[in-house]
């Protein structure tokens, strides 16, 4: 007998079975394995296959433009009735086949009872004794067939799976790894298969990647993963590749073995991985195009469209299902997305084209229900996605509220598995904050100033103003306002459309230095702080920095540079010049001066 011609890919079953539609990758629905019913009724009379080819190629093309030679001509003892049956089965086009396994089997049922002699030619009434048999054993199994594939399909079909909901605790001991400003964010993630989930955690003074499997009470840690970020799987759900110590690595999920290094990478932000072993990953938060290496390790090189616009940032990237074109987002500080280009955009591995799917700033995924996930003023969203026409159907519905959002970073964090599996992290309902005055010893004193989201606050060397980072929630872009704690009261400081965020004061409070993102990375500007005079450029290099402190003789500017480690930097304002104070294996933040 020939051996079936199966073929992996895009198009995966065994080809003799397989409808037109399947063959040409088209959706394939009920109707589909109906003609697949039908290729099996045809070989169980006739012992011969009803498409045959010597290669993939030509059975698909058999399927496509033959019809198969009729039963009555290999078995002349079959009833008519029969071979009409499995033609009905075996039409090209969908809507001309029966539409259900209930009227195959309805067909079947009266020829079984006897319903085939009518019509029957007289040569073949003649010899109805010698083939009897033949008719109601065949109509007899097939008949059992059909009742399966009925019963197959009308579980698949009307069967709704039942949804689950619970919460995942941090390990015992140990604390989420979880940070919006100068921390370093793992969040979590979960397996293709389900299975899994992958999350950041802190215990006795390491910061290490955790799996826990989802039908067991613990979570263990991977040795070997101090200070991962970011953390994504392989298709397989065998290993976790994550970014740590400036590189790219991998690790297997089981922990039986060590951690191996791919690549550079001194910031990444965040990598997919496909079925054949490319990696796509951001290297850095300031870089203009993402890289691609194999799961083997090696030189990186740039996939997709690069971006040459100030302030725009490529992140975030997710391999579609066909393996070759992938998620991605630009993020962008500026509310104008039209203007300014951020949004979500589908990119491919062989081309510099890009195609912007969505205008919001955040991470998206795609679901084998056909959708595409992401986050909109914290609540996750779902919109339907045609993966092989590349557009959006539809408008968006909301998944989930109160899904943590880091707005600097363009990111929600959530992760979904290709079994229906969702996971995210829980916010706050609303992002207001309230700032609030204690004593040393921990008791409230007072409140001051309207709740809003605060991203961060720095008081004044005179303790009458507070210089105070707020926005990104919503259409709020990332300002620094002034708050005066005499009169009440704020005032805008920065205008830029960039996040400006980090505010220090000088030592007489007449300046105010910050770090903002006007020109692409997070550069170090300084502003009069009666906001008489315009800002100006501090200092900028390729790196990502954010001010710490300011000498009290007002003549050096401590900031964190963001290399391949976090790195505290010195600015002398008399020399104009920067340079490491301390810089080695770890990360150093949150400076300050004695």
């Amino acid at each position: 007998p020939v051996k079936p011609i199966t073929q992996a890919g895009t198009v995966v079953g065994t080809f003799q079975y397989m409808s037109p539609e399947q063959v040409q990758g088209q959706e394939a629905d009920a109707r589909s394995d109906i003609f697949a019913l039908g290729a099996v009724l045809y070989e169980m009379v006739t012992g011969k296959r009803a498409f045959e080819g010597k290669s993939a190629i030509s059975v698909a093309s058999a399927i496509l433009e033959k019809e198969p030679e009729p039963i009555s001509a290999l078995q002349p003892m079959t009833p008519p009735a029969l071979d009409q049956v499995v033609r009905g089965c075996l039409r090209k086009e969908p809507e001309e086949r029966y539409q259900s396994a209930h009227d195959v089997k309805l067909q079947l049922k009266w020829i079984a009872e006897g319903g085939s002699q009518a019509g029957a030619p007289a040569v073949v009434v003649k010899h109805r004794r010698h083939r009897e048999w033949v008719a109601w054993g065949a109509a007899a199994l097939l008949l059992a067939a059909a009742t399966i594939l009925g019963a197959a399909a009308l579980r698949r079909y009307l069967e709704q799976p039942q949804v689950v909901r619970f919460a995942i605790p941090q390990p015992e001991g140990a604390s989420f790894r979880f940070g919006i400003f100068g921390g370093s964010p793992a969040p979590a993630a979960i397996s293709p298969d389900g299975k899994l989930v992958v999350f950041g955690a802190d215990a006795g003074g390491k910061r290490l990647l955790w799996v826990r499997p989802l039908n067991a009470f613990e979570a263990r840690p991977l040795e070997g993963t101090q200070g991962a970020q970011y953390p994504f799987w392989s298709p397989d759900s065998r290993w976790v590749g994550f970014f740590a110590d400036g590189k790219l690595k991998k690790i297997e999920a089981s922990g039986q073995t060590p951690t191996e290094t791919l690549c550079d990478a001194p910031d990444g932000r965040g990598g997919t991985w496909n079925r054949e072993g490319v990696i796509v990953f951001q290297p850095t938060s300031t870089a203009t195009s993402l890289q691609q290496v194999s799961e083997n390790g090696g030189t990186p090189a740039a996939v997709g469209p690069p971006v040459t616009e100030k302030n725009l940032s490529l992140r975030w990237p997710f391999f579609l299902p066909d393996g070759k074109h992938f998620l991605f987002t630009i993020g962008s500080p500026s509310l104008q997305k039209k203007q300014t280009g951020g949004g979500i955009f589908v990119g491919s591995l062989d081309s510099q084209e890009s195609r912007r799917i969505l205008e919001d700033d955040s991470n998206a995924v795609y679901v084998p229900s056909g959708h595409l996930l992401f986050v909109r003023d914290q609540v996750l969203m779902a919109i339907e996605f045609d993966a092989p026409t590349l557009k959006t159907r539809g408008g968006v519905r909301p998944l989930a509220e109160s899904v943590q959002y880091e707005p600097l970073r363009w990111m929600g964090h959530f992760s979904a598995s290709q079994t229906g599996t969702l996971l995210f992290w829980k916010g706050t309902a609303s992002p207001a904050r309230q700032l609030t005055w204690f004593d040393r010893s921990g008791k409230v004193l007072g409140k001051f100033g309207e709740p809003d989201n605060y991203l961060g606050i720095r008081l004044s060397p005179g303790g009458k103003q507070v210089a105070a980072v707020i926005g990104g929630s919503g259409k709020q872009n990332v300002d620094i306002w002034l708050l005066d704690l005499e009169r009440g009261g704020r005032t805008r400081f920065t205008f830029s459309p960039a996040a400006d965020v980090a505010p220090v004061w000088s030592p007489d409070q007449k300046d105010i230095v910050y770090s903002s993102q006007e020109s692409g990375a997070f550069d170090l500007y300084l502003k009069a702080a009666n906001g008489a005079s315009s800002e100006h450029l501090l200092f900028q290099s390729s790196e990502g920095k954010i001010a710490t402190d300011w000498s009290a003789d007002g003549k050096t500017i401590l900031f964190n540079a963001i290399r391949s480690h976090v790195e505290i930097w010195a600015y002398s304002l008399a020399g104009h010049k920067a340079a490491p104070v301390l810089s080695g294996d770890f990360n150093y933040v949150n400076s300050v001066f004695s």
